[in-house]
């Protein structure tokens, strides 16, 4: 398979759309930059000095601003799409209520039980439910790809259900 196995549901929901996203990006820029590399050397002044007129083509004048419209349209789906599922946790999630201090965080269990590490269950979704105690962090978990900035006096919340087992820095 192309990509290869993420260790939470939200890095695929975030690599996914973003490699293909580049790719199509990628392959634009070679359908705009390859012609105008050939019509630079083609047309240049001194094979051809004496410009002439061109004439309308409606055709490819909307061909040319109806997909990259649509390729735009697609674009947005995907990303609020995501976006959707990444920001909406299912019912069945575990709570953990997590406090930013500075260069530190703690996580409270629904047990009771307060921990300097974020310990959860592979295969359970997991609501991380989150605020800070004194200036603005970023919750950040690179190999989860995601990040979520936590202010004081505001409670904000991120969800994601481990597939793989293994240690994981949090930023």
């Amino acid at each position: 398979m192309f990509f290869p196995a993420e260790p939470s549901n939200s890095a695929a929901w975030v690599e996914k759309p973003f490699l293909l996203i580049t790719g199509v990006c990628i392959l634009l820029l070679l359908v705009v930059i390859l012609p105008m590399i050939y019509f630079l050397i083609k047309y240049n002044e001194r094979k051809s000095p004496k410009a002439s007129p061109t004439m309308e083509h409606p055709i490819l004048e909307i061909t040319w601003t109806v997909i990259p419209m649509l390729l735009v349209i697609w674009m947005f789906y995907i990303g609020t799409t995501n976006f959707y599922n990444i920001r909406n946790a299912p019912p069945d999630t575990i709570n953990i209520k997590v406090n930013g201090k500075q260069w530190k965080w703690s996580f409270l269990y629904a047990n009771g039980k307060q921990s300097g590490n974020l310990r959860v269950p592979v295969g359970k979704p997991v609501k991380l439910i989150m605020t800070s105690s004194d200036v603005i962090h970023s919750f950040f978990i690179p190999a989860f790809k995601f990040k979520e900035d936590v202010v004081p006096g505001m409670e904000t919340h991120m969800w994601f259900t481990a597939d793989r087992p293994g240690t994981y820095d949090i930023f």
